[in-house]
C-alpha cells in the first residue's frame, strides 16, 4: 500500500507540472550553451544554482582571452540580482565584442569582434571561482589531391589561420599544405577517429616527410599519432564549413 501511495503521489505532481526543487546535495553550475563558437554567434555564459542554499555572487562577470590574459568584456549585474536562489539562474549573452560592458554598466561603448581565439568566462561567487573555457572559430573541410574521395574537417581558432584558410577556400591564395597536431576525435568530424587540435593549425608549402600521412593510415595507427605533428602534403582547403 505505500508503495501505491508514493506512486500515485509521484503521478499527481507530474499531471499538475511540478517542479522538485533543487536538491541540497546538488551542484553550482557554470557553462556555456557549446563548447565552440563561429565567430558573431552569441555567446550564452549560464550560471545555475542546483543546490538548496543560496548563493551570492560578486561583481563582475568576465570574459578573458586565454592566451593574452587580456578582460575583453564585463557584465555588471544590478545589486538585487547578485543573490541566486535554489533552482535559479543567472545568463549572460555575450556578443564577441571587446570592450563591451552590460547590466549597470553606463557610458561604454561596444567594441569590435575579439575574433577566433580560446577564451574563458569568470564568476567570483560564494562557492568560489567558476570558470567556463570556449573557443571561438571556423570550420573549414579539407581536401587530399592524392584521396579525392577522403574529406575532413578543422575548426581553426588562430585569426591568421583562418584568413589564410578563408583565401585560400575563395581561391584568393595558392594552395598550401595542412598541418596541425593529431587530437582525438571530435563530432564535428564524425568520418574519423582523430582530430586537428584547433590552435595548432599552420599551412606552408614545405613539411618534412616524416609527418606526411594519408588520413586513412593515421586512422589506422592513431596511438601512433596522437601529440604528433599530421602534414600530409595533398591537403588544401577545400571550403569554408563542414
Amino acid at each position: 500500500m505505500k508503495k501505491l501511495t508514493v506512486a500515485l503521489a509521484l503521478l499527481v505532481v507530474v499531471a499538475l507540472g511540478g517542479v522538485a526543487p533543487a536538491s541540497p546535495g546538488g551542484e553550482v553550475r557554470f557553462e556555456t550553451d557549446r563548447e565552440r563558437y563561429r565567430e558573431g554567434v552569441i555567446v550564452t555564459v549560464t550560471l545555475d544554482n542546483e543546490t538548496g542554499e543560496d548563493v551570492t555572487m560578486e561583481n563582475p562577470w568576465v570574459i578573458e582571452n586565454v592566451r593574452t590574459g587580456d578582460t575583453e568584456s564585463i557584465y555588471m549585474w544590478p545589486e538585487n540580482e547578485l543573490i541566486v536562489g535554489p533552482g535559479e539562474q543567472r545568463v549572460w549573452r555575450w556578443e564577441q565584442n571587446d570592450g563591451g560592458c552590460y547590466g549597470e554598466c553606463r557610458n561604454v561603448q561596444y567594441g569590435d569582434p575579439v575574433g577566433p581565439g580560446r577564451y574563458v568566462a569568470v564568476a567570483q561567487t560564494s562557492e568560489g571561482e567558476l570558470r567556463a573555457t570556449f573557443d571561438i572559430g571556423e570550420f573549414f573541410t579539407l581536401g587530399f589531391t592524392s584521396r579525392p574521395n577522403a574529406k575532413f574537417v578543422v575548426f581553426v581558432t588562430t585569426p591568421d589561420e583562418v584568413s589564410q584558410m578563408r583565401a585560400q577556400a575563395a581561391g584568393e591564395a595558392e594552395k598550401q599544405i595542412v598541418s596541425g597536431i593529431v587530437r582525438r576525435g571530435k563530432r564535428y568530424n564524425a568520418d574519423w577517429n582523430f582530430s586537428m587540435g584547433p590552435a595548432t593549425i599552420v599551412l606552408g608549402d614545405v613539411f618534412i616527410e616524416v609527418c606526411d600521412a594519408s588520413p586513412y593510415y593515421v586512422q589506422r595507427h592513431r596511438s601512433e599519432w596522437l601529440g604528433q605533428r599530421w602534414c600530409p602534403w595533398s591537403s588544401y582547403v577545400e571550403k569554408v564549413g563542414r
